[in-house]
């Protein structure tokens, strides 16, 4: 049987019997291919015609979003708390709670720890147990830390040995969680195959224990917001694409959002207040707030099952929660001062101003936030955030109406 132009059957079985080290010379390189050929084990082909009912597909970890044994990757900016998300996944299926508003699955989880030190690891877990008051089980929650240690310059022989450490224990896992996951290289993670050979590591993991597999990854420098999910992240484009769930967290401008909950939450005294003071307390207010919390974007693309609309989260550490206020849908991602955006903020600084000018030859001296809407084609919130932020404006209140005017018309 001729199996193409060049190679038969014969020719294989003759080269299998060649033994091949540094000082054979095998000839050409297609006689070297063949010879590499024969030793790569593959699976049997699958024949669709088999499949007679509909296959039984593994439980849900992450409900709606991660089946038990897929690989999950956080990817985001500098302060995002991603090993905390990570932290507060693991202990959301050690008490099979709720993680982001998802519903997880009761289960086993081993979080690796390759770069912070124990003691600081178990501080971070001692406070998030005492913000959510979660506690897991006995030998539901286990550590491995393994900062400076030596057992993982190779990180085939490490995941070969936390492998069977693993099936030692006879626990079966549900989670694994692999942070940070670069300690695994001694590569470029700008080279596919140096990539490749991570991932690859990651796969064996999760094939010989059956758990799935998550961890983090940084953004790529500059700014996220045009680009893809899978292309965020720092990098080759290879690493992004492997897995078959990525959550994504753009940080968003929160002075706007936060602005508004004080506003509506501070207590009747105050709005007797002197419009001046008023809003000097309010700015006092947000940038303490500001320094508190930061807000994030989460997008998510699933490959199994449906991904889920953006949505928004904040963060206090050491806790994520979801924004419940409704108030960061229509945040923008956050800019350092200087950047491309400011070029924005600029330009409907003045549009505001004409805005008062068309308003005040109209005999408006004093508009609502929605006349200046209306008049400049901003958005509210845009409008809002802006005047909330100037030092231009100061904001009145009749009541539960506010209104906006400059500072130079109180001249």
């Amino acid at each position: 049987m001729i199996i193409n132009d060049r190679f038969d059957e014969s020719y294989f079985s003759a080269l299998e019997q060649v033994p091949y080290s540094d000082e054979t010379t095998a000839g050409s390189s297609l006689e070297m291919e063949a010879v590499s050929r024969t030793h790569v084990q593959l699976p049997p082909f699958v024949d669709f015609a088999d499949i007679t009912k509909r296959p039984t597909l593994p439980p849900f970890l992450i409900d709606g979003l991660l089946y038990q044994g897929d690989k999950m990757l956080i990817t985001g900016a500098s302060k995002a708390g991603k090993s905390l998300l990570l932290l507060e996944l693991a202990l959301a299926v050690a008490t099979g709670s709720r993680w982001l508003g998802l519903k997880c699955t009761l289960g086993n989880v081993l979080y690796v720890n390759f770069e912070i030190r124990a003691d600081a690891f178990s501080e971070r877990y001692w406070n998030l147990s005492n913000v959510t008051k979660l506690i897991p089980e006995r030998g539901r929650l286990m550590a491995l830390n393994l900062r400076g240690s030596d057992s993982i310059a190779d990180g085939s022989a490490f995941t070969d040995a936390l492998i069977e450490r693993i099936i030692q224990s006879k626990v079966n896992y549900n989670l694994i969680i692999v942070d940070p996951y670069y300690k695994l290289s001694s590569g470029d993670e700008n080279t596919v195959q140096d990539v490749s050979k991570v991932l690859k590591l990651l796969d064996r993991f999760a094939d010989a224990t059956g758990a799935s597999v998550a961890l983090v990854h940084h953004h790529s420098k500059g700014s996220q917001s045009r680009k893809s999910v899978l292309d965020r992240g720092s990098g080759s484009g290879a690493f992004g694409r492997d897995f078959d769930c990525i959550l994504d967290l753009t940080q968003l401008d929160a002075s706007g959002a936060i602005g508004e909950m004080i506003a509506e939450s501070e207590p009747p005294e105050y709005r007797d207040l002197a419009p001046q003071a008023q809003g000097q307390r309010r700015f006092e207010f947000q940038q303490m707030a500001l320094a508190q919390w930061s807000a994030w974007r989460v997008e998510v693309v699933a490959r199994h099952t449906a991904s889920p609309e953006p949505f928004e989260i904040w963060f206090q550490y050491p806790r994520h929660v979801l924004d419940a206020t409704g108030k960061l849908c229509a945040a923008e991602p956050y800019t350092p001062t200087g950047s491309r955006p400011d070029r924005r903020k600029q330009a409907n600084a003045s549009e505001i101003e004409k805005a008062f000018e068309s308003l005040e030859a109209q005999g408006v001296t004093t508009p609502t936030y929605n006349q200046l809407a209306n008049e400049t084609g901003l958005n509210r919130r845009t409008v809002m955030r802006h005047v909330e932020e100037s030092m231009d404006y100061e904001i009145n209140t009749d009541g539960r109406a506010y209104t906006v005017r400059r500072r130079a018309l109180q001249k």
